[in-house]
């Protein structure tokens, strides 16, 4: 009898979410592995990651994190190489600026209506706001929304802004 070896040769695969700036993305090898999960490689084999900034990261981890510090898209690949072969797969990662959450108001009148608007955030965001008083939270894609409190009393009024799934939130107390 003969033994013959046979050498898989793996094809690259991840996946990747659009990120928002300074914020940590992780990335998740998911090339096939056979030998429950080992791919016994020697020198100079492995998986290799450019994440299109300038970085690069040899891991053979299933999954890695990187922070990218400007906006912008980026061309991440993932080259895997075994026995003198390389293959390689690459995906486009969006990064978004987190947007700007603040606001003012014009009326600090129990029973009126107050006009909440949203300052510096820019276009094609949503706006979720809770005032604060037992009413559901508001979302809405204007930068002004109107509420009535029916009591006079210090309410705490939370705007979270989200754009291109990136969000921040402020909070200010109001005295009405």
């Amino acid at each position: 009898t003969s033994t013959k070896s046979i050498i898989i040769y793996p094809v690259a695969t991840f996946t990747a979410e659009d990120a928002c700036k300074d914020q940590e993305v992780v990335f998740t090898n998911t090339t096939f592995t056979p030998n429950s999960g080992d791919w016994n490689f020697g020198e100079g084999e492995g998986f290799v990651w450019n994440f299109g900034d300038g970085e690069v990261l040899a891991s053979n981890e299933e999954t890695v994190t990187h922070t990218y510090k400007e906006v912008g898209d980026y061309n991440v690949t993932l080259t895997v190489t075994k026995s003198g072969i390389s293959k390689v797969a690459s995906n486009t990662v969006t990064v978004s600026e987190i947007p700007v959450a603040e606001f003012n108001y014009d009326s600090t009148e129990a029973l009126t209506d107050i006009t909440f608007t949203a300052t510096n955030a820019g276009d094609g965001a949503n706006y979720t706001w809770n005032f604060g008083d037992d009413t559901e939270e508001v979302v809405v894609n204007s930068t002004e929304v109107t509420h009535q409190y029916a009591l006079p009393g210090e309410y705490t009024v939370t705007l979270t802004v989200t754009r291109n799934g990136c969000s921040s939130t402020a909070e200010r107390a109001i005295a009405v």
